[in-house]
């Protein structure tokens, strides 16, 4: 794409889409993981869930920081 030309509308809004499936992706197989894992150790309180789902928040927004500073 010519620096000259604007970005279309079109291009923003697939970036911008597939960014949030990606985070929604993270965080679902965050819990799955962390589900699993409790499940597995057989623990009284889904610790593994919440640390794995805090984990894949960190990770969708650590993409999202890097996708939207990409120049």
């Amino acid at each position: 794409m010519d620096r000259g030309q604007p970005k279309k509308p079109q291009v923003d809004y697939l970036r911008y889409s597939g960014l949030a499936f990606q985070l929604v992706a993270l965080i679902l197989a965050g819990a799955w993981l962390g589900d699993w894992l409790d499940g597995r150790m057989q623990t009284e309180h889904p610790y593994w869930t919440a640390a794995f789902s805090l984990l894949g928040v960190l990770a969708g927004m650590y993409q999202l920081y890097r996708d939207l500073t990409k120049n």
